[in-house]
């Protein structure tokens, strides 16, 4: 058969607070249907499970975040590049994030991907430090990692809808 692989860059989008193996994912939707899911799921909760559930209905085989070059900061249009010179690889997406999450600084649960597969049951609420593999200094966090300021305010989308916003 056929093998996939699911490759992301570390970004901090304004919108997700982080985006990692699964939110990547959203990039399958076409188009302008893909800006079209962000002002339909203005919530973290509703656009976390909805990330969530494509995650859980496109599978790959294996995850890979490249995180030699990372954006921190408000991403994708104001972020800022940072060396961190690190990669992430897992057959598990939610793997892949946690790890992510912890060499960024984020809380695992207070992302809303995460958050939504931990309460899926998809996902524990943090790594497991024995499956984390590769040279010491790489397994610690990035240090002063800036995140991006809706990592705890609100998500807002109004603004950067493409057109009229239509009834759901």
């Amino acid at each position: 058969g056929q093998s996939s692989i699911n490759c992301a860059k570390r970004t901090t989008p304004v919108w997700a607070g982080r985006a990692g193996a699964v939110k990547t994912l959203s990039g399958l939707v076409p188009g302008l249907k893909k800006a079209e899911f962000h002002p339909r799921f203005p919530e973290r909760e509703h656009f976390g499970k909805m990330i969530t559930q494509l995650c859980a209905t496109v599978r790959a085989d294996i995850h890979l975040v490249d995180g030699v070059l990372a954006m921190e900061g408000d991403g994708p249009g104001g972020g800022t590049p940072r060396p961190c010179g690190l990669l992430f690889a897992s057959e598990d997406p939610y793997m892949t994030d946690l790890a992510l999450c912890r060499a960024m600084g984020f809380a695992p649960m207070a992302t809303p991907v995460l958050k939504a597969a931990n309460e899926m049951g998809l996902c524990p609420e943090a790594v497991d430090e024995a499956l984390l593999l590769g040279e010491e200094e790489a397994k610690r966090p990035v240090p002063g990692f800036v995140l991006p300021r809706s990592y705890t305010g609100p998500m807002e989308f109004s603004s950067r809808a493409p057109g009229p916003l239509l009834p759901i």
